[in-house]
């Protein structure tokens, strides 16, 4: 079959895939669209993976063009995906469930922005809250597996600990082992010094989901026009104004963490 795709993502049976840089492509191959079974799982094609359609391509013998203009991936995020997607539904009340889509859209969004990898910032997004309507004594349980202290103000406000839980739960349970996407749900509630670019994204993407009440049209453009540290940066002093506005409590070492990011954004001398 000599077919022309763009923006099309191709996936053999080797559970590899390629995605096009919009070339011709010649494929020898049988190829089924896959587009429709994912979809029906409740997948934005073009949200979550950046294409338009998927292809199934069963004994694939060869392509031709240029194989350095493709990307290979493991295909095993759109299963880990679903997977996931399924039971954050099943164990999250429906507008929390609701929130998560939104923030696996957005952080799936910002990755594509800032040339980081959808598939990992849409999987993070759909499961960040999957523990959120635990108990106090299951999240208290699953967070102890990281190795990581619970301090006494986690103690206090177990809820605080949802995103732990859920990194474990996606290690124990799914199988997850991408440091990044374990970091990223562990910490997508308060932040840490030093989060990679995927952790901030969810971070952010929490934070900035269509869902927020400030999170106008207008806001979500100021705030992506900027670098990924200078918006990290500009939501952590909005987020510490509005705590400290209203007195809430805040998680220690806050405060240092945004220091921390401010000396981050300041160019170094000389360069």
């Amino acid at each position: 079959i000599t077919k022309y795709i763009k923006e099309y993502l191709l996936i053999n049976s080797n559970n590899i895939s390629l995605q096009t840089s919009g070339d011709d492509i010649n494929i020898s191959s049988t190829i089924t669209d896959y587009s429709e079974i994912i979809k029906n799982n409740g997948i934005d094609l073009k949200k979550t993976f950046g294409v338009k359609k998927i292809y199934l391509i069963t004994n694939l013998n060869k392509f031709s063009g240029n194989e350095k203009k493709f990307d290979a991936y493991m295909i095993d995020y759109i299963k880990k995906t679903e997977e996931i997607r399924a039971f954050t539904e099943a164990h999250v009340k429906k507008s929390r469930y609701e929130h998560s889509v939104r923030v696996a859209e957005m952080c799936a969004r910002m990755c594509r922005q800032y040339r980081l990898d959808a598939r990992k910032g849409y999987l993070a997004g759909i499961g960040h809250d999957m523990c959120k309507d635990f108990s106090d004594e299951d999240l208290i349980e699953l967070a102890s597996h990281d190795g990581n202290p619970i301090i006494d103000f986690e103690k206090k406000k177990p809820s605080l600990l949802h995103g732990r839980a859920a990194s474990v739960l996606m290690r124990e349970k799914f199988k997850i082992v991408d440091p990044e996407i374990l970091e990223a749900v562990a910490n997508h509630t308060s932040g840490i010094i030093g989060m990679c670019d995927l952790t901030k994204c969810l971070f952010l993407a929490d934070k900035i989901e269509p869902g927020r009440p400030q999170s106008t049209d207008e806001y979500r453009e100021n705030l992506l026009a900027m670098t990924l540290d200078d918006m990290l940066y500009s939501v952590l002093e909005e987020n510490y104004e509005y705590l400290t506005k209203h007195c809430c409590e805040i998680m220690p070492g806050t405060r240092e963490m945004i220091d921390y990011y401010a000396e981050e954004r300041m160019p170094v001398e000389g360069k």
